[in-house]
């Protein structure tokens, strides 16, 4: 009886542990005391041709499907940069943080400005 319920025990405990995984998901595993997977994910610009770089890594160019790295719980990042290929676009950066889902789909717009100098408004001022 002791050991049956020991046994029990033992696959509640494992079957409780169990993470499901996402339909992008390619690998997933347990490293380093936090879930570990790798996400297939499709990176698109708009004009296509846009050259990318994921962590200073250049990976080729619009539109690729790359593989990235997904750290469940851990507060990493992946910095994914599109470079323009006309002039009069802009280089564009996405973030993805570690502790955040990883997407299917990133997109590049090549023509949107970067955001223009803060403007602090001092409603105190006398």
């Amino acid at each position: 009886m002791k050991k049956i319920f020991v046994l029990l025990m033992v696959c509640l405990i494992v079957s409780g542990c169990a993470t499901p995984t996402k339909p992008n998901s390619v690998t997933s595993g347990f490293y380093g005391g936090f879930d570990y997977k790798q996400y297939k994910v499709q990176i698109i610009s708009e004009p296509p041709g846009a050259k990318i770089e994921i962590d200073n890594d250049y990976v080729g160019t619009t539109p690729l499907t790359q593989v990235l790295d997904g750290h469940v719980g851990m507060f990493t990042t992946s910095v994914i940069k599109a470079y323009p290929i006309e002039q009069g676009q802009y280089v564009q950066t996405k973030i993805i943080y570690g502790n955040q889902h990883m997407p299917r789909k990133i997109y590049f717009n090549m023509n949107l400005k970067p955001v223009g100098n803060e403007i602090n408004v001092n409603v105190n001022q006398r």
